[in-house]
């Protein structure tokens, strides 16, 4: 009676961690594919590895969305940014002007990447940060998932910027893919 039991929880033990093992699997392929296609929409506008600061896996709001955040350096203009935006072939949901400082905070909590303008990080009082506007367009794919894309002209802004505590004085964009 008790080998029987033994056996049986043994084979319980054995499905129960194939289907753990499976699920893990499944995941990491999602999330490989999910990588490659924010790749290769990111390289629709200006993208490429070289000019990654950083692409991190989160999730950010009470409702548990998540997603894949990248973030890159440009020497593109808006202008000729906003034009190669209509390559990306999503319906455009919304179009807007933004506070750049968002910039600071998302690389500054969301990334190992420290961005500072004059000094300052923008994790204390934001208001002492030097304003500027940056662009943000959302989009919706065929598959029902939301893209946010910004753009933040600091190339154009006069003050100190450093990243990671070296001058820098090109465009940042960020793509967030929302996987969930």
């Amino acid at each position: 009676m008790k080998t029987k039991f033994f056996r049986l929880l043994t084979i319980l033990l054995f499905v129960l961690f194939i289907l753990i093992l499976s699920g893990f699997i499944f995941n990491q392929i999602r999330q490989i594919n999910q990588k490659s296609r924010l790749s290769q929409i990111a390289a629709l506008i200006g993208y490429y590895s070289e000019n990654e600061i950083a692409q991190v896996n989160r999730c950010y709001d009470v409702f548990s969305h998540c997603g894949l955040f990248l973030y890159y350096e440009t020497d593109i203009t808006y202008e000729v940014f906003k034009t190669q935006l209509k390559q990306i072939q999503f319906e455009k949901t919304n179009e807007t002007d933004i506070d750049g400082y968002e910039i600071f905070t998302d690389l500054n909590l969301g990334t190992k990447n420290k961005l500072s303008i004059n000094e300052m990080d923008g994790m204390g009082d934001r208001n002492q940060l030097p304003r500027f506007i940056g662009y943000r367009w959302r989009f919706r794919d065929n598959e029902d998932h939301n893209w946010t894309v910004s753009y933040y002209p600091l190339s154009e802004n006069s003050e100190t910027i450093k990243l990671d505590g070296q001058p820098f004085k090109t465009n940042i964009v960020g793509i967030l893919y929302q996987t969930k």
